[in-house]
């Protein structure tokens, strides 16, 4: 799994606007979609599950 820059921040926060997020939702969207890029690289081992529940373990 490949986890992409998010690109322009103006761009991408317009975006969420028109999609109905409100201002702050959408810088705090970009930051976490910036920091997921930068730390899950092609060599890491990922799974993304939006929706996942947790129901057993750890979470660290």
């Amino acid at each position: 799994m490949r986890f992409s820059n998010p690109g322009k921040k103006e761009t991408f926060i317009n975006k969420l606007l028109e999609r109905g997020l409100m201002l702050d939702e959408a810088n705090r969207q970009y930051d976490a979609e910036k920091y997921v890029a930068e730390k899950f690289t092609s060599l890491m081992a990922a799974t993304y599950a939006a929706g996942m529940k947790i129901t057993f373990g750890t979470v660290r």
